[in-house]
């Protein structure tokens, strides 16, 4: 039987498995652009000034990942439930060297996410940023700081990983992040 019209290309299961949704979430000013910035030129070179693809030699082939960014302000923060259907992967970046208020807010709002029963099994990499300052608590001390309820994070992936952004797009932990988002 003959069709009239475009085809949708059909999708075997293993291209299925290999897309994912990224949730990534966090506070304003927890450096989430940055980030995203920083994993973007980390796929770039750089030549006269000007950013550009690297080139592919013989064979690539990447999983395709959906990240999706969201912004943190007050403002933006009652939208984040809207973002979190079909998430795979949840992201949550927090600034490591913010006060005590900081960090209680990011773990208030990281608990009102984790909640949602949508998420239930759903994986948490929570990236402890800005260790480049002085005053920065390591990834394990910022998860204790937002006191988040244990049955939150007792049936699911939880991975703590500190990162940095400088100035000159030098970016320490991603690489750790991009490997474990590879894995999940």
């Amino acid at each position: 039987m003959e069709q009239n019209g475009p085809q949708e290309p059909e999708q075997n299961d293993s291209e299925e498995r290999t897309k994912k949704k990224v949730l990534m979430l966090g506070l304003g000013g927890s450096g989430k652009s940055s980030i995203l910035q920083a994993i973007q030129m980390n796929h770039m070179k750089v030549a006269d000034g000007e950013m550009t693809p690297e080139p592919t030699e013989g064979f690539h082939s990447h999983p395709c990942t959906i990240l999706l960014s969201v912004g943190g302000s007050e403002k933006m923060r009652k939208y984040w439930a809207d973002f979190i259907q079909d998430c795979d992967i949840l992201v949550y970046v927090v600034d490591a060297a913010s006060d005590g208020e900081s960090l209680k807010l990011a773990g208030e709002e990281l608990q009102h996410i984790l909640d949602d029963p949508g998420l239930d099994s759903v994986p948490l990499i929570l990236l402890a940023n800005k260790q480049d300052l002085n005053d920065a608590q390591k990834p394990h001390d910022v998860l204790e700081a937002l006191h988040l309820k244990p049955e939150s994070l007792e049936n699911r992936l939880v991975h703590e990983i500190g990162t940095e952004v400088r100035h000159d797009n030098e970016a320490i932990g991603l690489g750790s992040f991009e490997t474990i988002l590879a894995e999940l």
